[in-house]
């Protein structure tokens, strides 16, 4: 078979000559978008740097994010200790299913 020539081929296929531009046209589209999000998550999401600075520093070399780090770790394990122990101080005074079913869940949890 011999090749016909790009303008010929569009003028005996139109709707197959511009679907194969619109195809090429968001493939590129997506090409780029994918490697400029890729890049904004790169350097926003899956990095420990602080984004506000100008260089890059570690996130916990501010002592106002390094602090809060820690306060929100010892606040967690606070929360995560006073359900438990409200759901075992239930499940003592309560004498309810109810009560000891919880207490089942929040262990099991």
């Amino acid at each position: 078979m011999q090749s016909i020539p790009g303008i010929v081929q569009g003028i005996r296929d139109p709707l197959g000559t511009i679907l194969q531009l619109l195809t090429g046209v968001l493939s590129h589209f997506i090409a780029t978008a994918r490697a400029d999000i890729n890049a904004e998550l790169s350097r926003y999401l899956f990095t420990t740097v602080e984004p506000t600075a100008s260089g890059i520093r570690p996130l916990t070399a501010n002592p106002a994010i390094a602090h809060l780090n820690g306060s929100l770790a010892l606040i967690a394990d606070v929360l995560v200790g006073a359900v438990l122990l409200y759901t075992s101080l239930r499940s003592i005074f309560e004498h309810t299913s109810h009560a000891r079913y919880a207490l089942h869940i929040v262990i099991r949890a």
